[in-house]
């Protein structure tokens, strides 16, 4: 099993330059014999792609501000090829073709540097698996214009790609180190297509990879993914899962030739599971049966993204039961530096754990694969009887904490701190008790629940400026703010909407970009090596000028709900 490590970084790979991709380009056209998405075939245990096209206008606006960004990856390109030589660890091309992309950037705007490797905004994209290969596909704007990018780089690195033809059709191949694989990439008709194949693949293998011969049905043939967009309100411009059903199948059932190929060049067996591990692994996928993503939101000043980790009903209404309201949520807005917050039942902790890890124990599962399951059921067990556990549980409900403002002098200390730290709390008298062990000042203080704000001393901290600082409690909550100004914060500070019940909450506004560009500058100007000192330079640029310029808040939580584990990220643009 070791030895499909490989192919798994290779997809993990290949879906991060997707990732990046989908984001500046969009579709012109919705011929969907001609959509990358036609050649994923309907049982791919994963997919990612555009569905329908993104307005020219939003995918040229996000372009443009990727503008100031060119320079940057000029920069770091050519500092990447000074230290893959100095290295001395990667084939010599390595080096040479970076220095030779760096070249391609120089002096071009984000649309001329795409237009010049064929790859305008207006091309549809998708990364599939046939089986377990990954095959990443998208649309050329320009063809001509593409294989003459590819002439350059050959020409700025004295190196030729080596070629070969399957059924008259051209592709490029490319060795990987230590594994008896090579990438492969080709132009088929108006679509680049990138994957990887044994180096001895067989005909059959390359034209599935290719795509020359097409599947029947494709993924656009069935439902799958307009079950998504109707169950998640995802956008159709992008929509992405990954199938557990399918994986699991894939995974026990017979080799394709395709998979054999692999396997052939890999020296490897495809695991045979018994009929007991099968069953069990089907189980699972019942249990966890899709994972997805998609927009939500896209236009000029809005991009919210969903992702859904699917569960079974059960599962997912026992996760609910360890929802808890975020504390100060309704105090955080679009000018909030930063905040970050956790909100948890522990009081439902104790009981989910026995029901779940009880019932592995009582059923362990025979499959050994699965293992490990048994294993950590007994562990997470055996981590209920923690007493810490029992003496927290019953006085905390969660954190947030907020932070307004912070700055730095020269001397990188701090000259302006200012925000709250909010605990959720069903007893929040015995939480101001045992706080109290630590700051004798609160037991002082006689704090009630009616929401009074009360000067806090704190003690000083090295290398800090004293801060002043003011405590509040209710019935639900107990908040402490520092920092000028945040005695008439505070009492904002000390609601919580019983509805909003993240486990996860964290945010953030453009101005921490410009936070960070002056701490970045800072560090700049007392740095002696001026290769150095001119990078950092370059990216606190880089934070206020595009970033700071760009967003003007983004947020991300995740939730249990009665889909499973979601998370979700909200951001606005200027």
């Amino acid at each position: 099993m070791r030895k499909l490590l490989p192919l798994v970084l290779v997809a993990a790979g290949a879906t991060a330059l997707f990732a990046w991709t989908v984001l500046e380009r969009n579709g012109n056209g919705s011929d969907d014999r001609a959509s990358p998405m036609a050649f994923a075939p309907a049982d791919s245990p994963f997919l990612f792609g555009l569905v329908e096209p993104l307005p020219d206008d939003l995918a040229g606006r996000w372009l443009d501000r990727m503008d100031p960004l060119v320079p940057v990856y000029a920069a770091q390109l050519r500092r990447a090829a000074e230290l893959t030589t100095a290295a001395g660890d990667a084939p010599a091309v390595v080096p040479k073709l970076l220095t030779a992309l760096a070249t391609e950037l120089d002096g071009k705007s984000a649309r001329a540097a795409l237009a010049g490797a064929g790859m305008a905004p207006g091309g549809r994209v998708a990364l599939y698996g046939l089986g377990l290969v990954p095959v990443l596909r998208w649309e050329l704007a320009d063809v001509d214009a593409f294989h003459a990018f590819v002439a350059r780089m050959e020409q700025r690195t004295g190196e030729t790609l080596p070629t070969a033809k399957v059924r008259e059709q051209a592709y490029w191949r490319l060795p990987i180190a230590d594994v008896p694989l090579q990438a492969i990439a080709a132009v088929v008709d108006s679509h680049l297509v990138l994957s990887a194949a044994p180096l001895d693949a067989e005909a059959a293998a390359l034209q599935a990879l290719l795509g020359l011969q097409r599947p029947d049905p494709s993924v656009l043939d069935s439902d799958s993914i307009d079950a998504l967009v109707e169950r998640f309100g995802y956008h159709r411009s992008l929509v992405g899962y990954f199938d557990s059903g399918r994986f699991v199948t894939a995974l026990t059932t017979a080799p394709t030739p395709l998979e054999q190929s692999f396997l052939g060049a890999l020296e490897i067996t495809k695991p045979s599971y018994s009929e007991v591990c099968i069953e069990e692994l089907k189980a699972l996928a019942l249990n966890w049966p899709r994972a997805s993503v998609g927009y939500t939101a896209l236009d000029a000043t809005r991009m919210d993204v969903r992702a859904v980790l699917e569960t079974a009903p059960e599962i997912a209404a026992d996760l609910m039961a360890l929802r808890a309201p975020m504390p100060a949520a309704a105090a955080v807005d679009s000018d909030t530096l930063f905040n970050v917050g956790i909100s948890l039942n522990l009081d439902a902790l104790p009981a989910l754990v026995n029901k779940r890890a009880g019932a592995i124990a009582t059923a362990p599962y025979a499959c050994e694969s699965l293992a490990w399951l048994n294993s950590g059921a007994a562990q997470a067990q055996a981590g209920l009887g923690n007493p810490a556990l029992y003496t927290v549980a019953p006085v905390f409900r969660g954190f947030h904490a907020i932070l307004e403002e912070f700055a730095l002098d020269a001397q990188m200390q701090p000259t302006a701190v200012a925000g709250a730290l909010v605990i959720g709390s069903p007893n929040p008298r015995s939480l101001v008790a045992m706080a109290a062990t630590v700051l004798p000042q609160l037991a002082t203080l006689e704090l009630k629940p009616d929401g009074a704000v009360k000067p806090l001393e704190l003690p000083p901290l090295p290398n800090l400026p004293s801060i002043p600082a003011w405590v509040a409690m209710t019935d639900q909550l107990l908040g402490v703010g520092f920092g000028t100004g945040a005695d008439a914060r505070l009492p904002g500070y000390l609601q919580s909407d019983p509805e909003h019940q993240p486990l996860l909450l964290m945010g953030y506004s453009g101005r921490m970009y410009e936070t960070l560009a002056d701490i970045i500058l800072q560090g700049a100007a007392a740095q002696q090596d001026p290769q150095l000192r001119e990078e950092m330079e370059r990216q606190a640029t880089l934070m206020r000028e595009v970033y700071a310029a760009w967003i003007e808040h983004a947020s991300m939580r995740i939730e249990f709900t009665e889909h499973g584990v979601e998370m979700l990220q909200d951001m606005r643009t200027r």
